[in-house]
């Protein structure tokens, strides 16, 4: 009888053996262990304690399980069936597996910062999110986008920040006041940054773990001091939501990008009021232009406001506006329509879960008035802009990130006096042109015939991690132009 033969059947946890049983049936001393069912060979016994035993494995993918000598780890394979023996440079330690550096040795191995004694034993180990600089050695530390990496080294220790009960307000004012329930108030360190031409102010705030819940990002009540918003996270980001990012958080007013404004005028044939709707606010794509009153005097239509900002979102900017209204008989001019949807910047050094709602979506265009001179129309805004990144970014189950384009003003349904609204621009649609209406002489002086404004472009949303993807659920909706990219590191 081969004194080899197997004597037991073995499953393994994730580190030692939980059970045996007896079954001499499979031996390795002499073949290879060829059956699927019982494919490591045991050679020294050191996993199920009978050497040269045929051995069924249960193990998690990647655990160290035991040492083989002094130079052989065996580590779980892939598929968690069997070991994989690897080969230590340094040794191998019976706790640890694979010894990462020698005596007196900082050394970076397999995103592992590990240092040991003059002994050569392992005195700590440094886990890196995003690899590390094996020539330094150094974990690698995320470089935010938009070169916000300076404030984050400005504040080795910040403060955790847990905004998750209650309703929260960030007023992005001169303080960088959070707002809370029962009159509470929050500062963190924070700062206003001045971004290139084409992008507006940021309030950067920095902090260790943050905890978003219900959180409204508001700004200045002057859309051309609209601030973006930018968190630094040290640590973890989780966020549940609902998210509601203003369009004076961070929109954009500008000529080339803005809808153009719609007008009205008096109709020559009765002096009965005509109105033009204006045009839709860019981002990701022109925004849509406005209708007409189709008569023998109608003008041309009110353009969209051109595409504008980068999907890689710098600088950060959000939607732009709606255009807004010129009364000819009144003077009256009000240039910008509905805002454009904010934009915020999150970026973790270790990781980003979003549980929730987050919204930016565009202003929709409105109006109100019976008479000649009381009647202000927009346009719609356009979607605004979500920028995140971190070593991990996971989008649970049934999460929503939003940054349409706001609908143009006009009416539901329309009418011979009302033109239908421009809808804004989705992740599948582009935005809609206003509805235009027909001049009827009949209706007499007095009546009033306004076309419907233009809808804004769709939004951004931006994820950068160090491979480029990230974890959605299937039932997690994003809704804007997404993209994706890699994160920067320094």
């Amino acid at each position: 009888m081969n004194r080899w033969r197997c004597w037991s059947l073995v499953v393994c946890s994730l580190v030692t053996a939980c059970g045996t049983k007896a079954n001499p049936a499979f031996s390795c001393s002499d073949t290879p262990c060829t059956d699927p069912n019982f494919p490591y060979c045991d050679i020294d016994g050191s996993v199920g304690g009978i050497p040269e035993a045929c051995t069924a494995v249960t193990c998690t993918a990647g655990a160290f399980q035991s040492c083989r000598g002094d130079n052989i780890a065996l580590t779980c394979n892939n598929s968690g069936t069997s070991f994989d023996e690897v080969q230590c440079a340094h040794g191998c330690d019976a706790a640890t597996g694979c010894k990462l550096c020698e005596a007196n040795q900082t050394v970076c191995q397999n995103g592992v910062v590990a240092s040991c004694d003059a002994n050569g034993v392992q005195t700590s180990t440094t886990q890196c999110p995003l690899g590390c600089f094996e020539d330094q050695p150094r974990c690698r530390d995320i470089d935010p986008s938009n070169h916000l990496g300076t404030y984050l080294d400005m504040n080795p220790t910040p403060p955790d920040l847990d905004l998750s009960t209650g309703d929260w307000y960030v007023l992005n004012d001169a303080a960088g006041t959070l707002s809370g329930p029962a009159g509470a108030m929050l500062i963190v360190p924070n700062y206003l940054v001045t971004q290139p031409a084409g992008g507006p102010k940021i309030h950067v705030y920095v902090v260790n773990n943050l905890k978003l819940g219900s959180v409204y990002f508001a700004g200045p009540n002057d859309v051309t001091q609209s601030q973006a918003t930018a968190f630094l996270a040290a640590g973890d980001v989780t966020i549940t939501g609902p998210i509601t990012v203003s369009g004076l958080a961070g929109s954009y007013a500008d000529t080339a990008c803005s809808g153009k404004m719609g007008y009205s005028t008096f109709a020559q044939a009765n002096g009965a009021i005509e109105g033009y709707g204006p045009g839709g606010g860019g981002a990701v794509a022109p925004g849509s232009t406005g209708g007409v009153v189709n008569d023998p005097n109608t003008g041309p239509p009110s353009a969209g406001g051109s595409a504008f900002g980068a999907d890689n979102l710098e600088p950060l900017v959000g939607g732009c506006q709606g255009g807004g209204y010129h009364n000819y008989s009144t003077g009256e001019i009000d240039p910008f329509g509905a805002y454009g949807g904010g934009s915020i910047q999150i970026s973790s050094r270790k990781s980003i879960t979003i549980a929730g709602t987050m919204n930016a979506d565009g202003g929709r265009g409105g109006g109100a008035g019976s008479g000649p001179g009381d009647t202000v129309t927009q346009g719609g805004g356009a979607g605004g802009s979500f920028l995140i990144e971190g070593p991990l970014v996971t989008i649970a189950a049934n999460s929503t990130i939003t940054a349409i384009g706001g609908d143009g003003f006009g009416c539901e349904p329309a009418s011979e006096f009302c033109g239908a609204r421009g809808k804004g621009g989705t992740a599948s649609s582009a935005p809609t042109v206003g509805g235009s209406i027909a001049f009827v002489t009949a209706a007499g002086a007095s009546a009033e015939f306004y076309a419907g404004g233009g809808g804004g472009s769709v939004g951004r949303i931006r994820i950068n991690t160090p491979t480029s993807t990230y974890g959605a659920d299937s039932s997690a909706l994003l809704n804007a132009s997404v993209t994706t990219g890699t994160i920067k590191t320094r």
